[in-house]
């Protein structure tokens, strides 16, 4: 089944078959165009000095945050810990989301 994203047109983005074939940047990307309001929630994952991270060490108390971000293929879950608060997860591409998060960030007539 072939996946309608990109819904904007970031000239970097590649088109994918699938959510599991997207790299961290069109992670990122497609998380900006369809749920924007994901992207505070990716710069504290992002900015968190560990390379793993607990969703109650970096955002406590929201819910369903990190569970969309591992289904946007953003975050990986790499140890299950019972309740989404106590797993750990990961960036499944780190580079890729800190290049996503920079173009951003960066002012409009940069991008």
């Amino acid at each position: 089944m072939a996946d309608s994203w990109p819904k904007q047109n970031h000239s970097a983005c590649v088109a994918v078959d699938s959510i599991a074939d997207m790299n961290g940047y069109d992670a990122v990307m497609r998380a900006a165009d369809e749920a924007p309001e994901l992207i505070s929630s990716i710069r504290a994952c992002f900015e968190y000095p560990s390379a793993t991270f607990k969703k109650k060490w970096v955002e406590p108390g929201t819910y369903g945050t990190f569970r969309r971000l591992v289904d946007l293929s953003v975050l990986e879950r790499v140890e299950p810990g019972g309740a989404d608060a106590n797993a750990l997860y990961r960036f499944a591409d780190p580079e890729g989301a800190g290049r996503a998060l920079a173009e951003l960030s960066a002012p409009a007539q940069n991008r």
